[in-house]
């Protein structure tokens, strides 16, 4: 194995799909798994927005960081007194 080989090739996930990392993968196969990887976003894409907004992912994950953000402030003002 080269050292040019040895870079890191990381394709970007979507939301609730992780990234693909191609690093150990034979370059041979780099086109059909990042053709394989746009489908799986794609197809996550058509699946999200057919579910009504308030059980999507976004809208999920929004609620949530709002929910831990909210509990670490009144965590902190407890503190404080």
């Amino acid at each position: 194995m080269t050292s040019s080989n040895n870079k890191q090739l990381i394709i970007p996930g979507y939301h609730g799909i992780m990234d693909l990392d191609l690093t150990n993968i034979p370059e041979h196969f780099h086109k059909e798994t990042i053709a394989l990887h746009q489908k799986d976003i794609d197809q996550y894409i058509q699946e999200q927005n057919s579910r009504p907004e308030h059980l999507r992912y976004d809208y999920v994950m929004k609620r949530v960081n709002r929910m831990i953000d909210n509990h670490n402030k009144m965590t902190q003002k407890y503190h404080k007194k």
